[in-house]
């Protein structure tokens, strides 16, 4: 006989509530043992304990073989499964404000109307320029490029002109 699960608290967050609703609903299908369980769904005996002790959120597969296991409604959970990920995310402040548009655009080209979205170097750019100015310092460089033709570098370097350093003008 296994050892006895302990108590949870669903109010501590989406991961311990998730897991509760799972204990649930196992007791509403008779209590039925993990090892009854897994043999239903060919998943492991350790896994489907794990899914339902309220420490980490199961993955998705793991969590609808719980389900079907006990007799559950496989889209009514995988919902819920989403709402506790999403609710996680946010908990750890992993989900981006919506209203806020990000900076980061993936492989999109930044062009001049992007301007806003490179910030916080304000006070550093400002030095290197003055610095640049007053011929204090000096960035070595083969090549220049203007920032919207920045991806050149990246293709010079591939073609194997690797001599000194790549400069971009802003």
């Amino acid at each position: 006989m296994g050892h006895p699960e302990t108590d949870l608290d669903p109010g501590l967050g989406p991961v311990q509530r998730f897991a509760f609703e799972l204990r649930k609903l196992r007791q509403e299908a008779g209590g039925i043992t993990y090892r009854q369980m897994a043999r239903q769904v060919e998943v492991s005996v350790t896994t489907l304990s794990r899914a339902a002790k309220g420490e980490q959120l199961p993955s998705l597969p793991v969590a609808l073989a719980y389900v079907r296991a006990c007799g559950g409604e496989d889209k009514a959970w995988e919902q819920r499964w989403r709402e506790a990920v999403t609710e996680q995310a946010r908990a750890a402040d992993l989900v981006a404000d919506e209203t806020v548009p990000s900076p980061y655009r993936g492989l999109a080209r930044f062009d001049v109307a992007d301007a806003d979205l490179f910030f916080g170097r304000d006070e550093d750019a400002l030095a290197e320029v003055d610095l640049i100015s007053r011929g204090k310092l000096h960035i070595p460089g083969e090549t220049s490029y203007a920032l919207a033709d920045a991806a050149a570098t990246h293709t010079d370097s591939q073609a194997g002109h690797r001599r000194g350093r790549r400069v971009v003008v802003i």
